[in-house]
């Protein structure tokens, strides 16, 4: 966990976050109240580097850690979710229910990171204008990864995040 959380706090230093930085800027950017249940599913395929084995089944862990972003650059999280990955590849999770969110500010948005085996996958924003769609339900967001494992640097590269 400490090291999810050191990864996201570089992220933070080196600009991954978006937002408009002072209160003037984020005054013109308001938005009417929105308020969803945020959901996370999807699929993972994976292969080896050179081979193009299918070895998905090799791994077992998947992670997604959630962070609300402020237009004014404050974050509220991370809200970890915890992943089995099935022999086929399905995102199977191991906890009940849902985060509550609310919007107010077309600048808002969910940063979800992606690690397989503690392994960084990626990262993906999903912003107000997305979510408004889904005021007072839920969002649902199924995402699908295809990643090229490397047994010698130990890492995935070349990966492909899909939203379904």
């Amino acid at each position: 966990m400490i090291k999810y959380l050191s990864f996201l706090f570089i992220l933070f230093l080196l600009g991954d976050v978006d937002g408009c930085n002072t209160e003037e800027e984020c005054e013109k950017t308001k938005a009417p109240e929105i308020n969803f249940k945020f959901l996370l599913g999807g699929e993972i395929f994976i292969v080896e580097a050179g081979l193009e084995k299918d070895i998905t089944v090799d791994f077992d862990k998947f992670n997604m850690m959630v962070n609300k972003a402020y237009c004014d650059g404050t974050i509220n999280g991370p809200f970890d979710q915890n992943y089995l990955i099935t022999t086929d590849g399905q995102l199977v999770r191991q906890s009940i229910g849902t985060w509550s969110f609310r919007m107010d500010n077309t600048k808002d948005y969910m940063n979800v990171n992606f690690f397989c085996d503690g392994k960084d996958l990626g990262t993906y924003n999903i912003y107000y204008n997305d979510l408004k769609k889904h005021d007072g339900g839920i969002a649902y967001y199924e995402f699908g990864f295809n990643t090229v494992w490397d047994p010698t640097l130990t890492s995935f590269r070349n990966t492909i995040i899909t939203v379904h």
